[in-house]
């Protein structure tokens, strides 16, 4: 199987369990989850699929040298994100965290055919499912891991704020040290740090796309509420849950989703406001390795530190957002 990546390029794979794991239905459903959750809903073009970056994370993992369980792992970290993705925090009130993937995906996996595609092959999904296993794939912020990275390049060349040069420049200063992924050049640590604060503010939470999430949760709370729609409803494609939404003809329904859009959502004030969000703020301070020790990006740019501290006290206001 040929791959041309946007971000990694023409990718060969070859490996007969990656392949299996690929072709399952549970997998090939992530072409129809986009990351951008409901922004798709204001502007069609900004869609980003669950299964491109999913093959991402297992191509920088392989890249970087990771074993085979953690390259699997990998491909298979986002099996569980429901249709429209992080919206889902927003139907149980977890928006904040953004977690709540995390916990369909023991239930995803089991009854799926890919516990018995592992075994076939010598693993075990009760395994590959532990991410606290892999920590060249999962890390708390601010570190880097290969889930985190992946994203950003791949956002980072969406939104046009990086170019082919600096996908190959980030790629190139990257390396594994004591199990996890540093920079070996400060100067790289320091520019992704900044561009990394930037897009979280502009292109993974702007207000109105965020209101947008929360407009659409509301909708999923009140289709669940009418047996319109049913929890395993999360786990078909975007489209498919927005068509059978259409298809109940329910008046609340059709007009609650005509208000998902720029010209009825709005910034407001706490004074008079419909509604408050809040939101997961995504941000790093990366470790560089320097005389074979390592030190935070912030070590050298100071600044960075301001930024951060900035954006985590604007993201515990959360936005005042009304509905015209």
């Amino acid at each position: 199987m040929i791959v041309n990546d946007k971000v990694y390029g023409s990718q060969t794979i070859d490996d007969p369990l990656i392949l299996e794991l690929i072709e399952t239905k549970e997998f090939q459903r992530l072409k129809g989850v986009n990351q951008y959750g409901a922004w798709h809903l204001l502007k069609e073009e900004v869609f980003s699929s669950r299964y491109d970056h999913s093959l991402g994370v297992y191509f920088l993992l392989k890249k970087l040298g990771a074993s085979k369980e953690e390259q699997v792992a990998g491909l298979l970290h986002d099996i569980a994100h429901t249709a429209f993705s992080h919206v889902i925090d927003y139907v149980y009130d977890a928006g904040k965290t953004q977690h709540i993937h995390e916990e369909f995906a023991e239930q995803v996996l089991h009854q799926s055919a890919i516990p018995k595609i592992l075994e076939k092959h010598g693993m075990k999904v009760d395994e590959i499912i532990q991410e606290s296993n892999f920590k060249l794939l999962e890390r708390n912020i601010p570190d880097l891991c290969a889930d985190r990275t992946d994203y950003f390049l791949r956002d980072a060349l969406f939104s046009k704020r990086i170019n082919d040069k600096d996908v190959k420049d980030f790629l190139n200063a990257l390396t594994v040290h004591d199990n996890q992924i540093v920079f070996s050049n400060k100067d790289q640590a320091i520019k992704m740090s900044f561009i990394f604060i930037e897009m979280c503010k502009e292109l993974w939470s702007p207000p109105i796309p965020v209101g947008s999430f929360q407009l659409l949760a509301d909708v999923f709370k009140l289709a669940l509420q009418k047996n319109i729609i049913v929890q395993d409803d999360f786990f078909i494609t975007d489209n498919e849950l927005i068509d059978k939404l259409k298809a109940s003809q329910d008046e609340e329904i059709l007009t609650k989703l005509s208000k998902i859009s720029y010209d009825h959502i709005e910034l407001a004030s706490k004074e008079d406001h419909d509604f408050h969000v809040l939101s997961k703020p995504r941000y790093i301070d990366p470790k560089v390795i320097v005389n074979n020790e390592l030190k935070r990006a912030s070590f050298f740019e100071p600044l960075i530190t301001t930024n951060i501290d900035k954006l985590k006290k604007g993201f515990e206001k959360g936005l005042y957002l009304k509905v015209k």
